[in-house]
């Protein structure tokens, strides 16, 4: 925050006098720096000690927590809490997950976004992650500019939008092709948010040097897709969750990860939930399925109490990994399929095709 506040935009990400980039420089992106102005000055105006140029580093105290805190709860009743209400009642409104879907489910869903235990958890009011979701952005809104009176007037208004944009998060510094494709073809409210999740499940797995909290960035989507994937959304949290377990236990979070957990758990499987509804699963699957599970259980112990090899410092983090991984590939793999499985005519909301 000193550096966004005392420093011209130019100087935000080089090395200067005061800028030590070795030190801690500015690492998150310029959306995020401007967040951390805004924030900059509320903080300056009744505790400038904790934002001053050099001198704040190392600063710290009850009151600079409290308003650091409020930072976050702040940024979450502006933007994110409306932001999550209207989704959920347009989702409601326009039966964007069919016509099976029960009405009532609202408070549910509504929860299933609120309270994920990996939001709660991870300061997620830090990162920014337009640029994952861009692809599905694109393609949805190209879509909708193709089939409106003055297709060409649309584009470019769109245009202007987009490049305008594109240079105010981009001026400190001075595509997923299948998802994008399905929709411009046919937009689907539907299919855009298995394109949000597809195109941010690619970044996630296949990106150089991800971090373990960029996990949100799908998992935001899957919380949306709650209602209409009930299964998914809750192996997919616990999955997300279980990767941040070495990072959760680091920060001395445990109590506060079995909280969590304990809560998302008792609102997913309440009487009001949507659990029961969505994929049938076999036994059999279900047993191959239950592997990981017991085995992640098992390592929630181990990784606590059983010192590694000095050899394998890390051996119970690969493990943990490893189990997390294999999920996210078979989650990938699914939604890809769910959202190819969607017919691009314009049919009933959800209806599907043939291969």
């Amino acid at each position: 925050m000193e550096l966004t506040l005392h420093l011209p935009s130019s100087d935000w990400y080089r090395n200067t006098s005061d800028n030590d980039l070795a030190h801690w420089g500015l690492d998150y992106p310029p959306l995020s720096a401007y967040q951390s102005r805004l924030h900059a000055h509320l903080i300056n105006a009744s505790l400038p000690d904790a934002v001053a140029l050099r001198s704040s580093r190392g600063f710290e105290s009850q009151e600079s927590k409290l308003l650091m805190r409020w930072t976050v709860l702040s940024s979450d009743l502006i933007l994110f809490f409306p932001a999550a209400l209207w989704f959920v009642w347009a989702y409601m409104k326009d039966g964007v997950g069919g016509s099976g879907e029960r009405r009532e489910g609202w408070t549910w869903l509504l929860a299933m976004v609120l309270l994920n235990p990996c939001l709660v958890l991870i300061d997620h009011g830090h990162f920014q992650m337009s640029m994952y979701f861009a692809p599905a952005f694109f393609g949805h809104l190209l879509g909708k500019c193709l089939k409106r009176k003055y297709p060409i007037v649309e584009i470019m208004k769109l245009g202007f939008v987009v490049l305008g944009t594109f240079a105010l998060v981009w001026w400190p510094y001075l595509h997923s092709y299948e998802a994008a494709m399905q929709q411009v073809k046919s937009p689907s409210n539907l299919g855009f948010l298995y394109s949000l999740l597809n195109s941010s499940f690619s970044f996630y797995l296949f990106s150089y040097q991800v971090h373990e909290k960029s996990i949100l960035l799908p998992l935001l989507p899957a919380s949306l897709l709650a209602l209409h994937e009930p299964h998914l959304h809750g192996w997919f949290t616990y999955y997300a969750l279980f990767s941040m377990y070495p990072l959760i236990c680091r920060d001395q979070l445990l109590l506060q990860y079995i909280s969590v957990l304990g809560l998302f758990v008792l609102i997913y499987y309440s009487p009001g939930g949507n659990y029961g509804k969505g994929m049938k699963i076999s036994s059999g699957t279900m047993a191959v399925l239950s592997l990981p599970l017991l085995c992640s259980i098992l390592l929630h112990t181990v990784y606590l109490q059983i010192e590694p090899p000095k050899r394998y410092p890390f051996l119970f983090d690969a493990l943990i990994m490893f189990i997390c991984f294999s999920q996210f590939i078979i989650l990938t793999l699914y939604t890809n399929y769910k959202q190819w499985m969607l017919d691009f005519h314009p049919r009933p909301v959800g209806s599907k095709k043939d291969l």
